[in-house]
């Protein structure tokens, strides 16, 4: 269905999730139309009329509010379809809602997306990181190898020339049927040969067609003049691997080489008589382990970082549990606090909204010093037990997040889960931190 660009609803479910789905049948991946539509249809006069009609189209003249992005999604739940039917509640009054869960939604979507000029950069050191570490071995490489082979062309190997995108057709290989094709040319790999009616296999490692081409050659033993160098790379599971190359010295003294990548071989001149002793080739093994614990130092670096970010993470959800446990026993305190959990945090969402920042006491100073990778500052006092956070918008949204999951995980009816038991429970998880 990803072929039509115009959806009709003709009877709108009152569940938005519904209306989500359909547009969802049009709107997908393979969607080759720039712009999508769709048309709803409700009776006139009726309350799908109302909220699907009137809603939308406010919320199209106030587009500055909610941004230029999708909202397929009308901020409205199914309860509150039932009590404007009902007459319970108010077009004006649900309209007001909207726009409210609309910006909030719209600030949310903000603040997890990345900026376009941010983003930019980011590609941008990756590419110019990429660009400084080079391969030991290309594509260019591999193929310049296959193509020059003497020994595979003794072997009976051609290779056939197809414009640009030359291909080398492999015989006599061990394993490998007569006539099967490999290349390094991405584009002839994807498109195919229209003068090769086989399979083309890419020559690349993990191939099994190049892997049998390598084996065949390596069933030959080394000169006496190159060794193989492998070392272990600490704390990875991996290994690098160089030769040592015997080359003719200067004033007929010998020379070992260290060979890590094909830019290597350029202008190295291999000694046919020359041995290699291992008092040679621990400095060289020395210097390949050099190699390897920069090249894998970022990958070393993982699991410190891993652990880094593990407690900083740990520590800001200790801290939203602080945060709202310190904004609920305030209330409760001063007697002001909702019976019921929902009604609550619905009386708290409204405090906090539009206020640049709230200031949270109650803070234990003895554990909070253990903190650690927090997004927000907290003040803790040189002498005494409490202190403080001036918590901005983000932090009181993921503390008030945070205070749902706990609530919700006590597996009662929303409607009859109580203030008290959700404080509770929540004092419980911040005692076994503490604790």
């Amino acid at each position: 269905m990803q072929s039509a660009d115009l959806l009709i609803n003709f009877d709108l479910p009152w569940n938005p999730m519904k209306v989500e789905q359909s547009i969802g049948r049009i709107d997908r991946i393979g969607q080759r139309h720039r712009d999508i539509y769709v048309l709803n249809l409700c009776y006139a006069d009726s309350a799908e009329d109302i909220v699907y009609g009137r809603l939308l189209m406010r919320l199209a003249q106030v587009v500055t509010i909610v941004g230029t992005q999708q909202m397929s999604l009308l901020p409205v739940t199914p309860e509150e379809f039932s009590e404007l039917a009902n007459e319970t509640l108010s077009a004006e009054t649900l309209e007001l809602r909207a726009m409210e869960r609309a910006r909030s939604a719209q600030q949310r979507t903000a603040s997890m997306e990345t900026p376009p000029q941010e983003l930019y950069q980011i590609y941008a050191r990756l590419a110019e990181q990429a660009q400084q570490t080079r391969v030991p071995v290309d594509l260019a490489a591999i193929w310049q190898t296959l193509r020059e082979s003497r020994y595979l062309r003794e072997l009976g190997c051609r290779i056939h020339e197809e414009g640009n995108e030359p291909f080398i057709i492999v015989s006599n290989i061990p394993g490998v049927v007569d006539g099967t094709a490999i290349t390094t040319s991405r584009t002839l790999f994807d498109t195919g040969s229209p003068t090769f009616e086989g399979r083309l296999h890419f020559a690349t490692y993990g191939d099994a067609i190049f892997e049998a081409v390598l084996q065949q050659i390596e069933e030959f033993p080394l000169p006496d003049g190159i060794r193989r160098l492998e070392v272990q790379v600490p704390g990875v599971q991996a290994s690098m691997v160089g030769y040592a190359v015997a080359e003719p010295g200067v004033d007929g003294l010998p020379h070992c080489r260290l060979v890590t990548s094909w830019d290597d071989l350029a202008m190295l001149r291999l000694n046919p008589s020359g041995s290699l002793s291992e008092l040679e080739l621990e400095p060289l093994r020395q210097r390949l382990r050099d190699v390897a614990r920069q090249e894998f130092a970022m990958t070393q670096a993982v699991p410190r970082i891993e652990a880094v970010n593990e407690r900083a993470g740990r520590s800001q959800l200790q801290l939203d549990y602080l945060v709202g446990y310190g904004v609920l026993q305030s209330r409760q305190q001063t007697g002001v606090a909702e019976p019921l959990f929902r009604r609550e945090m619905q009386v708290l969402e409204g405090i906090f909204q539009g206020r640049d920042s709230v200031r949270v006491r109650r803070i234990p100073a003895a554990f909070a010093r253990h903190l650690s990778g927090l997004l927000f500052d907290l003040t803790l006092p040189q002498v005494g037990e409490e202190g403080f956070v001036d918590a901005p918008q983000p932090l009181l949204q993921a503390s008030l997040d945070a205070v749902y999951r706990v609530a919700n995980s006590l597996k009662r009816r929303r409607a009859e889960l109580s203030t008290a038991d959700a404080f509770s429970r929540l004092e419980r998880e911040i005692g076994r931190w503490i604790s």
